[in-house]
This record gives structure tokens, sequence and C-alpha cells, in this order.
């Protein structure tokens, strides 16, 4: 029966004049409120991304994309292009890093393909957009799927694609947690449904969409979804117990549910399996190098209490630019829109039953495991939840706090949409009614926009007296600064609220038809987040980041071997971008230092951190010199010598009021080429060790920290004497000390994860590579195996016999080579077990 049809019965009847609760007949229709909820997704993209559409010479400025995560997936792509694969080794980053094993970003996620087909700065664009979108419709499936109404599940579709974790993603560039924020209602859809049709299927889909998590690839984010995953799955299985199901089916949905997550390892297992074995030589097995492990690396980045009240007032504290919280800094958001409280309210005050208390519970569990070491509650997932010890930003949890708070203004606006009595008619409840609940929600946002305005002489004195600040001297004016602006967030919030329940209550009331009550709430919706939304959208030139400047023209003319030390000028906020540079890579120059999420953890050591304290001067030294009247600052680390072993043919350095310090401090160094617009300056160093040296004489330190003592040792020779870091399998002893003679050594093929070098000596030697060291790397000597050896601390060795030789290095990774067939088996299994699904209807 048509709905035009039902409301003429019903007047014919006499009833009553209500709200209207039918879809009209253009929407009502199969797939036509999916179309429009998708069309509505689409133009609300439109809008929001229209600077990057509609200027293909633009690309998204998220600072890590900018800074490593573009030019690092545009080295894999160019090596696949050219026939090679995705390489296993980057030699052109910290003097070779492994590449897939080290999150080069998500070149195995489906987005992916759009790569080799357009510009890579407009294809990663296009895959935050493409996700959002499919974000909201996993956003509709999974709030289907629990039984709710269609109209509910659009709305909630709108909020969670634009919820503030999601479009907070962009400024970082983080496609990856975005991916993740947005696959995870679908892996609950899958899940569910597994549960609800006991058809194995369903769990293989749940894995398939964990897999994509996985590849996406941010372990972490995936990690806490699964956990809230195992949470609902767990509480389904006992809700099915209580409702009678057999312990028989409880165990196959078990083994279907265990079977999903193996799927999605076994799937993900290209990228996973390299990831997972590189591990235990990464950085952060070190801790980072920040100077703080265990409880306090962990609670890093965690989400103080009184950030909370974000979600009622957007940007409360200041995020991202005048940011007065305790933290480092806050480039995201967790408001996600007033929609979503005042139903989740309403479900809460008005559906309480097993899933809004559920729900409920894992919303708030999730906002405390947010708040980190700020309570004693995170002790508990401390200790007793693998890897969580091995993580920071706990924050990053906030998303399964928003999903379950979308799920519950779900079952709010089902209530609210969908309540009728035995007859079929309308029945108002006899305890509180929706529009009460908002009504309350209402008078809060009153009386909390009246505390902030009325209180602006006193309240920031006492905001700031909460928080315990590393540096409590700039928290007062920040937020003295930004208080202005939290007022005025307070107030719209106000009258975004007062929209909302007069929306409800006009529709309540009988005065506009559903579809443009639920159209009127998904505008208000979007309109409410694009609050804060549009702080963290933003675009660039592509140029202006990777411009054949003339310093890389210069470098490109170059023999190959070249090799580059960005030194950094300054520290904050211009020069961080000193410290992780890497637009050379865009263009395959080799550089000392770069931006890489994660890094070897003996190079890192060598390196001297992030910050390369052994490789560069502390930037604020030399800033207080120059305030202070120019006197040179005092020698303390003999940073060249370090440039020197690793083949820093080339120092760069940014033009600034502390290039005259920089040049009298190494004087040997001869500038070649500069460039006015980035004002970078490029220096020859004469003194850098080539790419191969011969060394006849070498002793041993085990102990890594021994050597950076011997190598600041002014006493000590680095090129007569080759520092090894284990105990040779040859005897040391005859290595003489003699001059090398007539010792040459010749690169004769060098390309991703393969080296050839062709030499000749007269007596027994050690060449060294200054290349970095890697475990996975092998070598053959006239093809023999041949040990290599860590050398220098980070680098690498191969012992010679006199004569003439040839010497190949592999990088040679077992993890991929076995992570791969696992994946290629589980993708055509998989797909078979989907396509026989199909072929028999048998969902």
């Amino acid at each position: 029966m048509s709905a035009g049809r039902k409301k003429k019965q019903q007047a014919a009847a006499g009833q009553a004049a209500g709200p209207d609760s039918v879809l009209p007949d253009w929407l009502d229709r199969p797939w036509r409120l999916e179309l429009a909820l998708a069309g509505f997704l689409a133009l609300a993209l439109l809008i929001y991304f229209r600077d990057f559409v509609f200027d293909g010479g633009v690309m998204l400025a998220g600072h890590d994309m900018i800074t490593q995560g573009l030019q690092t997936r545009k080295l894999g792509i160019e090596a696949a292009r050219a026939g090679d694969g995705y390489p296993l080794w980057n030699p052109y980053s910290y003097c070779g890093i492994p590449y897939l094993g080290f999150l080069p970003g998500p070149l195995f996620f489906p987005t992916t393909l759009l790569y080799f087909i357009m510009p890579i700065e407009r294809a990663i664009g296009w895959s935050f957009i493409i996700m959002i979108l499919a974000g909201g419709l996993f956003t509709w499936l999974w709030i289907t799927e629990l039984g709710l109404a269609r109209p509910a599940a659009a709305l909630c579709a709108v909020s969670y694609s634009f919820t503030g974790w999601v479009a907070s993603t962009l400024v970082g560039g983080h496609d990856g947690r975005m991916f993740v924020v947005l696959l995870a209602p679908l892996v609950f859809f899958f899940a569910e449904r597994g549960l609800k049709r006991k058809k194995a299927v369903y769990f293989l889909l749940m894995g398939l969409a964990v897999a994509g998590q996985i590849l996406s690839p941010q372990v972490q984010m995936m990690y806490f979804c699964s956990l809230a995953l195992a949470a609902y799955f767990l509480f389904r299985l006992v809700g099915l117990h209580r409702d009678g199901e057999s312990f028989g089916t409880l165990v196959r949905l078990s083994a279907g549910f265990a079977a999903g997550f193996l799927v999605a390892v076994s799937l993900a297992a290209v990228q996973f399996g390299p990831l997972l074995a590189n591990q235990q030589y990464s950085h952060r097995q070190i801790g980072l190098g920040l100077g703080y492990e265990g409880w306090e690396h962990a609670t890093d980045f965690s989400m103080y209490p009184l950030e909370t009240v974000g979600l009622i007032v957007p940007g409360f504290t200041g995020e991202p630019d005048l940011y007065w919280g305790p933290e480092q800094f806050k480039s995201h958001s967790e408001y996600m829109g007033l929609l979503p409280l005042f139903f989740a309210a309403v479900a809460l005050a008005c559906r309480r039953n097993r899933m809004t208390i559920f729900f409920a519970c894992l919303a708030g569990l999730a906002l405390l495991f947010c708040w980190g070491g700020y309570t004693p509650f995170y002790k508990l997932p401390f200790y007793l939840l693998p890897k969580v010890k091995d993580f920071r930003g706990p924050n990053m949890m906030f998303f399964v706090a928003a999903l379950s708070l979308i799920t519950l203004m779900g079952y709010g606006l089902d209530y609210l949409l969908t309540r009728k009595s035995a007859a079929g008619g309308r029945k108002e409840s006899k305890g509180v009614s929706p529009l009460k609940v908002i009504g309350w929600g209402l008078a809060g946002l009153a009386a909390l926009a009246f505390v902030i305005g009325a209180s602006r002489a006193a309240l920031p004195n006492v905001l700031t007296g909460m928080i315990h600040y590393p540096d409590p001297r700039q928290a007062l004016p920040l937020l003295a600064q930004h208080y202005p602006a939290m007022i005025r967030a307070a107030v719209v919030s106000l009258l975004v609220g007062g929209v909302i329940f007069g929306l409800v209550w006009l529709w309540s009331r009988g005065k506009i038809p559903l579809a443009a009550f639920v159209g009127l709430l998904a505008v208000v919706s979007y309109g409410d987040l694009m609050r804060m939304d549009r702080q963290w959208m933003g675009v660039v030139e592509t140029r202006r980041y990777y411009n054949r400047d003339n310093i890389v023209q210069y470098l490109q003319q170059q023999q190959f071997p070249c090799r580059v030390f960005f030194y950094p000028s300054q520290i904050i906020p211009e020069g961080m971008r000193d410290f992780w540079d890497n637009s050379l890579l865009y263009f395959q120059i080799p550089t000392v230092n770069a931006s890489m999420p994660l890094r070897i953890k003996w190079f890192e050591t060598l390196y001297g951190t992030h910050l390369m304290r052994n490789l560069a001067r502390d930037p604020r030294q030399w800033n207080v010199v120059a305030s202070q009247g120019g006197q040179r600052p005092p020698v303390d680390i003999p940073h060249p010598r370090y440039w020197n072993l690793l083949a820093a043919n080339y120092v760069m350095f940014r033009k600034s009021q502390l290039t005259p310090f920089f040049e009298k401090e190494y004087p040997f160094l001869r500038k070649v080429a500069e460039d006015d617009l980035t004002r970078r300056v490029l220096y020859e160093n004469p003194e850098a060790w080539p790419r191969l040296m011969f060394f006849t004489r070498a002793e041993v330190l085990a102990d890594d920290r021994q050597f950076l003592d011997r190598l600041n040792d002014p006493a000590f020779d680095p090129r007569q004497t080759l520092v090894l870091a284990e105990q040779p399998d040859f005897d040391i002893s005859a290595l003489d000390g003699g001059p090398p003679g007539t010792a040459r050594a010749e690169i004769t093929a060098y390309r991703w994860g393969r080296m050839t070098v062709s030499a000749e000596c007269d007596r027994p030697a050690l060449l060294y590579l200054a290349e970095a060291y890697h475990p996975d790397w092998r070598a053959t000597v006239d093809g023999r195996p041949a040990r290599i050896y860590r050398a220098e601390l980070a680098l690498r060795a191969v012992y010679l016999e006199p004569g003439r030789h040839e010497i190949e290095l592999r990088y040679e990774s077992a993890p991929y080579r076995w992570g791969k067939w696992i994946t290629l088996v589980a993708l055509a299994v998989s797909l078979v077990w989907v396509g026989w699904t199909a072929y028999r209807k048998d969902w």
C-alpha cells in the first residue's frame, strides 16, 4: 500500500493528525533511500572538498603526508610501474631502510589502484573522499542490520561520515586512521549478520574488512577496533545463550568468529608479516629516543578529561591553533555533533535494553581508555591487555566511543520514529518522551553557555589551574586568546540544539513530513559538524613542497653515488620541517635524514634520535647565541665525523640568521648551489668518506653505547680503524694495519634491494659499505656465502682475502616471501568461498 493511500485511509477513519511516519512513494521504493543517502553524502563531500576537487594542481595539506607519506608511496608506485614490483628496501632514506616492512602506507588497500591511474598527489585525496562516502554507507548497513529504521540509519551515516575523528585525520594526512574508523561499521555489520544468520561466509567477510584495517596500515587503531568487536561478540554470545541457543551453535559461531580473524591476518600477511618481523629492529623498541619509556611512553597523548567538554563545545581546548591543554599539541577533534548526543540520551532514557546498555558501557569504557594516564583506570589495560604497553596515544580509542554513540543515536531515532501501539497507532510513552529528553539537553546547553559567557573573568584561571602543565606560563595566554571563540562555540551549540529541538517538535506535531524532517536533520548535522571539520581541510600547491629547484637539479646532475644531509636550521615552528624534510625522496635523491614512521634502531642510536643530536647542533643553542651577540657556541660533539662515515658528501642548510654561525662552525664546507624560493643552500663536504672503503685494522665493541664514546674521542682516528659490533668469524689478527695499497672497489649495480661490487685488494681487509645494516641482507663473495658485519654501529662490512672479488648483496625478506603466498592463497580461498555462496544464493 502506498504512503498516500495509507494517509487517506487514516483520514477517512477519523484518526487524529499526528507525526508523519511513512516515507513518500518516490523514496519508499527499493534502493531509493539508499541512493538519496549516497547522493547527499556525495554532494556534502563535493562541497567540503571543493578546493581540492576543482583545482588539479593542489593536494590535501596533511603534514605527515607532505613530510613522508606521499613521496614514500611514490617510490613504491614508480618501482611497480617499472616492473620491479614494490621494493623491499628503500635505498634513498637513512642510508637505506626496509620499505614494505616499515609502514610505507596503504599500498595494498583497494583505493591504491588510483595511484596507478592518476598523479599520486591527486589519488591520495580522492582516496579520502571515496572512503568517507563508503564509510557512510557502511554505517547505514550496520544500523539497519540492528533492525532500526532506515531514516534513522541515514542520519547516523551522515553523522559518522563527518565525525571529528574522521575529518581531523586530514590535517595530518593520516589516511590509515581514517580508513580504520570508516571500516569499523562494516566490521560490526558482518559480525552481527554472521551471528543472526549463522552463516560462516559472513565471518569470512568480516575478516576481509578487518584485513582492510590491517592494510590501512594503522595497526594500533585496528587493534582497538578488534578489542571492541571481541567485547561485542562475547556480549552477543551471552545474549544468545540466555535466549536458549544451543551450546553447539555457540561453539560454531565462536569458531567462525576466530576463523574470520585468521582470514584477516592471512589476507594481510603480505604487509603484516614483514612489519611483525621487523618490529624487533624498529627504533620503537628503544622507546622512540624521547627519554621516557614504559608507563610514561604508553600514556603520551592521553585525552585530558576536561577535553570531553569538546563533545558539546567544539574546539573547547583550542585545537588546532590555540591548544591550551596539557599535551604537546592537539591536531584532532572529538566533536561529533549534537545530534548523536541528543538521541543517544533519548535511547538511554526511553529505550533501555541489552543493546543500548552495552553500547553505553562500551562508550564509557572507550572514553576511560582515551583518558589514559589521567585516571587510574588505564592501568587495567596497560597491565592486562597485550600490546597496549607498546602503543602510545590512548586518545586513538575515541572512535570506538564515537561508533558506540552513533549506534545509540540510531536506537534513539528509531524510538522517536517508530513508537506504535499494538493496534498500529502511535502511542506516547507514559514515562519520558524524546522531546523532553532533548529539552533537558537544551537546558543543559543553555546553562553551560551561560557559565562560559558569564565567567569570562574567572573561568580561565580555574580551567588552567586544574591542569598540570609542563610549562604553565604558556597555557593562560593561549586560553585568554581562545576564550572569545569558546563563547561563540557555546552559543552556537545552544542555537544548533534549539534548531534540533524545534525540528523534532514540528515533526511530532505533524507540521512537517518525515522526508523533510530527516533531510533537514541531515543538513543541520552536516552544518554542525562543519564548525570543526573546516579547521582540518586545506590544500597546498604540490610544487610548493616538491619543486625541482636549483638544488634538486644540481644533485640530479651529479655522478652516482651522492648523499645529502639536511642540517636543521631552526627548531619551532618553521624549522621542524628541517628535521622531517623528506622532499628529496620525491626525486629519489639519497639522504641521511628523512621522515619515516619506523627507523632501524641501530641507525637511530647512531643518528641521535629524531632530533639528530649526533649529527647537528641543537638549533636552540644557536638561536640563543644569535640573540646574545653572536659568539661561536662551544664544540661538544664532532658532528662531521658522523657525516663522513655516513658518506654525506653534501650538506644542506636553510638560509636564516644562523647561516653565519653555521659557516663559521664548519668552514671546510664549500657552497655549490642555492635556491632563493626554498631558501636552501647546498654545501659540498670534501671530507666525506666514499661509499666503499677498505680497512686493514679493526676492533670489536660489543656494547653499542661504547661506540659513541669511541667515535667522539678526539684521539681516535675513525679512518684508520673500523669498529665492529660483533666478534668476526675470521682471525682479526690477519688484519695487519698496513696501508691498503692498490685496493679499489666500485659499485657496479645498485637498485632497491640489490647491490653488486667489484673489488680488489692486496692484503686481507674489511670492505666497509656506508649502507644501513639489517639482518635480512645476504652477501656472496665470488659466489660463496659471506657474512655481513654490523660496522660503525649501524652500517655494513664484508671481509675479503687478497685478490679480485665480485661481491653481491641482496635483501631477502622471508616474512615477505611467505606472507605473499599466504595472502594469495587466502585471497583465492575467500573469492571461491564468496563466489560459491553467491552461486548457491546461500546468504
